[in-house]
This record gives structure tokens, C-alpha cells and sequence, in this order.
């Protein structure tokens, strides 16, 4: 398998957990789009990592043409995005996605069930069966302050300059609450937060 992704430290946090299994092999890593391509194409990967978001070229180009150039090689989109990147992955040709906060086993799960010929998009649309509604214990402080700030309907820069983060790092947030409360879209995220009271809806 190949991991394509701009950040050094992603790549290494994936190289180190997956290079000791005897399951996976990990062929190489590219840093951009136009990288993955040449390497795909002389080391013929089963399965790419492929972050949505990077320089020279995107996930989404990289993946319609990986698509093309190496039609047995089988996409996963890595994304700290918003969803609507998810669809765009999906056309292009990926197999499935993943969000760059999953647990390093589930990594290597989806890798391994990709590689076997499963599509992991319709496994994780589905709706997800509950009895027990997640409750504000489940979210970390950060999350919370960023919860509240959606619910205020500050956009992400606007999160980002108020509690002193990068944007990266509150759409990786916004990614955390959506798996969590199982809800999408600052919509559905504010009325968790009012019917949770975390937020005053008179304000």
C-alpha cells in the first residue's frame, strides 16, 4: 500500500503502526499528488492512502487520475475535511474514506477489507443503530468550546482566531463531533448543543 499525505508527522504516525504488520506492506509515501502518481505507477500499489488536501495537486485530481494510470490500485480518501469532499472522492474513484482521527485499527481494518474488494462507503452511510444518544460527557473541553462557537454560527476561521487554533485543526474538531454525536452539518450540531443545553438559544 502507498499513504500519500502532506504532513510528515501522519505519515510517519501510520508508517510506524502498519510497517510491523505481516498483513500490510507499506511500498512507499508521497507528500502530494503529482508523487503519488509516479510512485503508484512504478510500485503498483493494492491500496492508497490518499489525503484529500494538498499542494500541486488534490486528493480528488490525484485519485481521478490514479483511477486511470493504475485502475488496480484502490483509493481511500484520508480527510480531516468536511463531507462534501467525501462525495467528490467518491466520484473521482475511491473506495472509501476514512477521517484522520480513526484509531490506528481502524486503519489497518479498512485497508485490509479495501484490498479484499469491499467498498467502505455504503457500510459507513448507513445510518448508525442506537439505543443510548451520546451525551456532552463524551466530548472533550476543546470540543465543547468549539461545539458552542458553531452553535453561535462562527464560521471555522472565526473558531480558529477565537480559541487561538488553526483551521486545520477546528475542521479536525468539527470531524470529531460529527462522529461522535452521530450528526452532520452546523444545523444538526446546533440543535444537539440547544438540546443539550449547552448553549442558551435566547442568545
Amino acid at each position: 500500500m502507498l499513504i500519500v499525505d502532506d504532513h510528515p508527522l501522519m505519515i510517519e504516525g501510520l508508517r510506524r503502526y502498519l510497517n510491523p504488520r505481516r498483513d500490510i506492506e507499506v511500498v512507499g509515501h508521497a507528500t502530494n499528488g503529482e508523487e503519488a502518481l509516479s510512485l503508484a505507477r512504478a510500485e503498483s500499489p493494492h491500496v492508497v492512502l490518499m489525503d484529500v488536501d494538498m499542494p500541486r495537486m488534490s486528493g480528488i485530481e490525484a485519485t481521478r487520475r490514479l483511477a486511470a494510470a493504475c485502475p488496480d490500485a484502490r483509493v481511500i480518501a484520508l480527510t480531516g475535511q468536511g463531507m462534501e469532499y467525501v462525495d467528490e472522492m467518491r466520484a473521482a474513484g475511491a473506495w472509501g474514506y476514512l477521517v484522520k482521527t480513526e484509531h490506528p485499527i481502524e486503519v489497518a481494518r479498512a485497508i485490509l477489507a479495501v484490498s479484499k474488494g469491499t467498498r467502505l462507503f455504503e457500510k459507513r452511510d448507513a445510518p448508525t443503530p442506537s439505543s443510548d444518544e451520546p451525551d456532552p460527557s463524551v466530548l472533550t473541553p476543546r470540543e465543547r468550546q468549539v461545539l458552542v462557537l458553531i452553535a453561535q454560527g462562527k464560521s471555522n476561521k472565526e473558531i480558529g482566531q477565537n480559541l487561538g487554533i488553526g483551521v486545520r485543526t477546528v475542521e479536525t474538531h468539527r470531524e470529531n463531533l460529527t462522529r461522535k454525536l452521530r450528526v452532520r452539518g452546523a444545523a444538526a450540531l446546533t440543535k444537539w448543543a440547544i438540546s443539550h443545553k449547552l448553549v442558551d438559544i435566547g442568545n
